[in-house]
């Protein structure tokens, strides 16, 4: 919660599949909210990196306490 820009992955060549797999299965069984995926922005090719990170959603006010222990 104490980082809230742009996160953007890279993903030449399908290397992050198996790590966005992993985040969209940790959604589905409830062990990580949607609100956590959507802070991640993914692109193919690295002459999009750049839009991806300027173009990224402001997160929301409640981003810092997606991630507080309680």
């Amino acid at each position: 919660g104490l980082y809230t820009k742009p996160i953007a992955l890279l993903n030449t060549r399908n290397y992050f599949r198996p790590c966005l797999d992993l985040l969209s299965q940790a959604v589905n069984e409830r062990f990580m909210n949607p609100e956590h995926l959507d802070m991640w922005c993914v692109v193919e090719r690295p002459e999009d990196m750049l839009a991806a990170l300027t173009d990224a959603p402001s997160w929301s006010e409640a981003a810092r306490d997606y991630a507080v222990v309680r």
